[in-house]
């Protein structure tokens, strides 16, 4: 049994008809490694093994009677693996495109609350003999961090790995627990983890103070980060959405964004932002609404892997970092260095202030109330009347850097994806797999309907600054000597190069009966300079 956490309980108040609240983890595998025959029936028995490590996904959820307390997971006593899998093939050619549209299919229905909150979809017939396998699961279990950890249990180092012995006392089975003892477990569980008002006014009056100490003292500029209630401009596919989603995939090398990243002394991160800035301006242009501010985008930070910590054992554990993207800068090399001034400010903003309020607060109200405000807070009327706060999620973190096997087959590329969310329409999810960057873009299909454009407009822009990367670089090592000109300025070979023009200047001025009175002026030692002036110039001439 598992109450859930303030933080874990927000995504199921979060969720409307339109605005499901589940992720997906989409793997693509080539069984031309395994040691045998590939049997897809026999990588779902593996899986179905393999869930007895994870309770979470044998566990339903159980709303609690006038929602006295956040709703509880328990072991689900029915339990049958097979209503939580799919099996398809793809048409031939059976290519990427066919695949992300059978995605979006899948993205689009919701979960059942009745059963364990997940399902896997098997897909085969993709080109090369490959296969992909899909597992959508509802965001309340984990962040992307721990979804990551959860599909790391899936994985081999070798694709013939020896037998594993099967674990004394992990085999799972269900237990029955009454209404009293979830009730009573997830009341002290909510009031052990929900913030008096004397904490969160404090935590509140700490972030603002650390917030104005941070502009005083000029450490972030206050012009490139947002105010403490973000304002966007609102574009035409943000407002309400509907529950129809579209998915594109895609992919960068990672030794692209390096590049790109050591050449410009930037990071992988402003270089991702960078790209999507520059993919969404193309876009906005199209479609006439581009507009004369930056754009506001949402980046998920992992609390986790910044060694911060959140509500006790909660799944979610993550925060959001507010940032502007210049999309009015057309100049690819100028947008990247601006998205860096802007990220970090947003970063130093971020570690010194960042308190996770919302969810402090919501752990405050009532659960009947917290569900109610936040349903009708992401309502599709409401959103399409409220002013945007952000325009869209961009999120990225890192897979596995190392070649990984599932039933014998490589693991040949991971692609996350993440909710759409009422109010913006657009999210893009990133995550490295070896030496590749792979990447999603959902987009509710009715706001959004060119995925596909911003995914390969992506691609395109990445290609584009690592040209000017390596053009910057070629092109600039006669260049670079330019640099050291301020130093040659202050070396004592330049003043004393005017000296060495005496004799030329004797016979250019000499003639000259204007100039005659200049040489009485030379004991003064004034006229020396004049001479240097005129010196430098005919030497810059």
């Amino acid at each position: 049994m598992k109450p859930l956490s303030s933080a874990d309980a927000f995504f199921l108040y979060a969720e409307t008809e339109q605005q499901h609240q589940h992720t997906l983890g989409l793997l693509v595998l080539d069984p031309s490694t395994a040691v045998g025959k590939f049997d897809m029936q026999q990588l779902a028995v593996k899986l179905e093994i393999d869930l007895d490590t994870l309770p979470e996904f044998r566990q339903k959820l159980v709303k609690l009677p006038m929602a006295l307390s956040p709703p509880v997971l328990v072991d689900d006593p029915d339990f049958n693996f097979k209503n939580h899998v799919q099996f398809k093939t793809l048409k031939a050619p059976g290519n990427m495109r066919q695949l992300s549209t059978l995605i979006s299919r899948f993205a689009s229905e919701p979960l059942d609350k009745d059963l364990p909150l997940w399902e896997t979809l098997f897909v085969d017939g993709l080109e090369g003999g490959k296969v992909a396998v899909c597992t959508k699961s509802h965001h309340l279990i984990a962040d992307g961090v721990q979804g990551a950890e959860f599909m790391a249990e899936q994985f081999d180092f070798e694709p013939n790995p020896a037998q594993k012995k099967t674990k004394k006392g992990v085999k799972w089975s269900a237990r029955e627990y009454s209404t009293y003892d979830i009730l009573g477990a997830s009341w002290a569980k909510h009031r052990a983890g929900q913030p008096g008002f004397r904490t969160m006014f404090n935590k509140t009056l700490k972030s603002l103070s650390k917030r104005r100490q941070l502009f005083q003292s000029k450490k972030v500029d206050q012009d490139l980060v947002t105010s403490i209630i973000p304002s966007a401009p609102k574009l035409k596919f943000n407002g309400g959405i509907t529950p129809n989603r579209t998915v594109a995939l895609g992919n960068v090398g990672l030794s692209a964004l390096k590049a790109i990243k050591n050449h410009f002394d930037v990071t992988i991160n402003d270089v991702i932002l960078t790209a999507c800035t520059l993919s969404l301006r193309e876009y906005l242009i199209e479609t006439n609404d581009l507009p004369d501010e930056p754009v506001v985008c949402a980046v998920p930070v992992s609390l986790k892997l910044k060694g911060q910590k959140a509500e006790g054992d909660a799944g979610n554990q993550v925060g959001n970092m507010i940032v502007k993207l210049p999309v009015q800068i057309a100049d690819p090399v100028a947008c990247l260095l601006a998205v860096n001034r802007h990220t970090g400010e947003a970063k130093k903003l971020f570690d010194e202030s960042f308190e996770n309020l919302m969810m402090g607060y919501i752990g405050m109200l009532p659960p009947a109330l917290a569900n109610t405000a936040m349903k009708t807070l992401f309502s599709r009327r409401l959103m399409d009347m409220m002013p945007a706060q952000t325009n869209f999620v961009v999120s990225n973190f890192p897979g596995p850097p190392i070649q990984l096997f599932m039933q014998g087959a490589e693991l040949k590329a991971t692609y996350p994806i993440g909710p759409v969310l009422s109010g913006q329409g657009l999210n893009m999810t990133f995550m490295s797999q070896m030496d590749e960057m792979n990447f999603s873009v959902q987009t509710c299909r009715e706001k959004l309907p060119e995925a596909w454009d911003l995914a390969d407009g992506i691609v395109e822009w990445v290609n584009v600054l690592e040209q000017s990367a390596t053009a910057d670089q070629a092109g600039r090592k006669k260049p670079a000597g330019k640099k050291k000109t301020p130093a040659r300025k202050k070396a004592p070979a330049k003043k004393k190069a005017p000296t060495k023009k005496k004799a030329p200047m004797k016979k250019k001025v000499a003639p000259d009966k204007k100039a005659v009175p200049k040489k009485k002026a030379v004991p003064k030692k004034k006229t020396p300079a004049k001479q240097s002036a005129a010196g430098k110039r005919k030497a810059a001439k």
